[in-house]
């Protein structure tokens, strides 16, 4: 399908077809980007439809036989006010060397699936059919979906090391909550919801897949990796393959809910960026948590992991209100232990 017969095609442009524009004409792509993404959003929709249908079919199937099915719930954020933080005990952090850093779950323990008594299971995270998701299930997908052998080890070795900080940062935040518990009645911010390791894990597995479409001739030239004019589409991207192949709403929110440390409707107007205007800003505490973690890592070439002092200022690079959000994320999660994985990795920290 051409970039031209693309206007007026709405309702007769095909889930398939629209997430393949995006592969097409990247020298053209500038102009048409917008109208690109508009199909890409209604055909988002539309699935996001279709899997509300598919959980609700699972559900009852699962009823029938007497077993319900356990789908991830949604979890509601907890305010994010680093002055709170400090009232409930834990001060924000501004610079690195003044919090302990976490210690990283190890890759075997991720793999294995956490803390699920079958290998390599997430058993608590199930697919929009009611299946649970599995390590080699996601690894399996990124493959499907890269466009080189180069792409696909890139990704999922990102991937993989987002996860790990991911679990490991939800891990400590339960163990501070439950401390803190100990002692009374908790105060704001730690009386909102506690989470789900296992849903960390695989938020993280997931998160930039839509990255294997956005590569430069397949990652594999040198220089300049990732096309930048379809690299913001990327969360979007990962949206619909995550729908596309019935991982439902809970999993895919992942994708489109992590760039930077979130993105409002209001930037998205103000900055003119080339998204539909909405809000693509974490819905739950493991969706935030994974958000967060991925800002340690970066898939440049070669990979390096980020320095709490380079992460801060990547986020306010642009703009306050985004170093703000940072800051509050930082006293919230606490800060990963880097050194341990760039040693594991034989990648460096900037």
């Amino acid at each position: 399908m051409s970039y031209a017969s693309l206007p007026g095609e709405t309702q007769h442009t095909s889930a398939e077809e629209t997430a393949q524009l995006v592969y097409s004409s990247a020298g053209t792509v500038n102009k048409q980007r917008s109208v690109v993404m508009r199909h890409i959003f209604e055909a988002a929709q539309r699935l996001d439809a279709s899997a509300q249908k598919s959980v609700a079919s699972a559900a009852n199937e699962a009823a029938s036989v007497s077993q319900p099915l356990a789908q991830p719930v949604a979890k509601p954020l907890v305010p994010q006010a680093a002055t709170e933080q400090a009232a409930a005990g834990s001060p924000a952090p501004t610079a690195e060397g003044e919090q302990e850093t976490i210690e990283i779950i190890s890759a075997d323990n991720l793999k294995k699936g956490i803390d699920s008594s079958q290998e390599g299971i997430f058993e608590r995270v199930r697919d929009s059919r009611g299946v649970p998701v599995s390590f080699a299930q996601l690894g399996e997908l990124h493959h499907e979906e890269a466009p080189s052998e180069f792409a696909y080890e890139k990704i999922w070795t990102h991937c993989q090391i987002v996860a790990r900080i991911a679990v490991s940062l939800a891990a400590n935040y339960r163990e501070r909550v439950r401390k803190l518990a100990q002692a009374g009645p908790l105060p704001q911010p730690w009386n909102g919801a506690l989470p789900d390791l296992e849903m960390c894990a695989v938020g993280g597995l997931v998160h930039d897949i839509g990255v294997q479409h956005v590569f430069l001739r397949h990652g594999e030239d040198a220089g300049r990796l990732f096309d930048r004019h379809r690299y913001i589409f990327h969360g979007l991207e990962g949206y619909l393959i995550l729908l596309e192949n019935r991982y439902g709403l809970a999993i895919a929110q992942f994708a489109r809910n992590h760039t930077g440390v979130g993105i409002t409707r209001s930037e998205v107007v103000a900055q003119g960026l080339p998204l539909p205007p909405d809000d693509y800003m974490p819905k739950t505490i493991e969706q935030e948590i994974v958000m967060y973690a991925d800002k340690f890592h970066t898939k440049s070439d070669p990979m390096q992991f980020v320095s709490l002092k380079a992460a801060r200022a990547s986020a306010a690079r642009f703009g306050l209100s985004n170093a703000t959000r940072f800051d509050n994320l930082v006293a919230r999660y606490g800060v990963p232990d880097l050194e341990s994985l760039s040693r594991e990795y034989g990648m460096s920290i900037r």
